[in-house]
Formats: structure tokens, C-alpha cells, sequence
């Protein structure tokens, strides 16, 4: 399990390439070469290493496809994934249409959430927190 928390602001160099953060790097299985990305619910992006991503498909192996709302999520989920390379300075390419669809120019908040990394523009980032307000009041509610 990687582990990944904490959270940062970054920024994308002008090839639209993304320097993993040292500290999320130094989780990443020695042999990690790519990364998966997913357009994930709400508008943000999630990478996960191929071991982790694997736990998921192995999920997703089990619906059926037969049962409509399965095969619906199953071509969801693969119609908005991707592999990027992660190049030996611990970068990764992302696309224009992943990047549109999160709404990233330039700028962006990368989120560690244990088993992936999560990439907000700051914008949506705020919505989120405006949006479900005080931490506290969830906190109370789980906790």
C-alpha cells in the first residue's frame, strides 16, 4: 500500500508535464514506469500505480456484463482511462482532454488519498471546500 497523504500546490511545466512531488515519488514501487489516469467524478484526475490500479480491474472483472448498470460503469471507467509514462525525472504528460476535463491550465493542487493521487485545479479545489463547509461537522458525523 503506498501510503500517499498530504497535499501541495504545483505547477505544470510548459510541455503539460507534471513533476510527481518527491514525497509521493519515494512510495512508488522502485520498478513503477507508468502510471494510470482516470477522469474521475467531479472533474478531477486520479493516478494510481499498476499494482493498485490492478486491485481495481480485478473488481470491475467481477460485474457483469450482462447487468446494464455494470457494463455502464465498466465502459465509463475504461473510456476515461489512460497509461502515461513516468519518465526517469518523475514526470508525466498530460493530455489536453484530461487536462479540460479538470480544468487545469496551469496551476493545480495534488491531493495524496492513500492508494492514488488526486489533481484539482485550485478552483474546484475550492468548491469542494465551500461546498461541504465546516471539516468539523463531517468529521463529528464519521467519527
Amino acid at each position: 500500500m503506498p501510503g500517499f497523504i498530504g497535499q501541495g500546490s504545483y505547477s505544470l511545466d510548459d510541455k503539460a508535464r507534471l513533476m510527481i512531488p518527491a514525497k509521493f515519488r519515494k512510495k512508488f514501487h522502485p520498478e513503477t514506469e507508468s502510471l494510470y489516469i482516470l477522469k474521475a467524478q467531479g472533474g478531477i484526475l486520479e493516478l494510481y500505480e499498476p499494482d493498485i490500479w490492478r486491485e481495481t480491474e480485478q473488481t470491475l472483472d467481477k460485474l457483469s456484463d450482462f447487468n446494464p448498470e455494470d457494463r455502464f460503469l465498466k465502459t465509463f471507467i475504461y473510456g476515461n482511462l489512460d497509461e502515461v509514462d513516468l519518465d526517469k525525472s518523475g514526470r508525466v504528460t498530460l493530455s489536453k482532454n484530461f487536462l479540460d476535463y479538470a480544468a487545469i491550465k496551469k496551476d493545480l493542487i495534488v491531493v495524496g488519498a492513500r492508494k492514488k493521487l488526486q489533481l484539482w485545479s485550485p478552483e474546484r479545489f475550492d468548491e469542494l471546500q465551500n461546498k461541504y463547509g465546516d471539516f468539523e461537522t463531517i468529521a463529528r458525523r464519521v467519527f
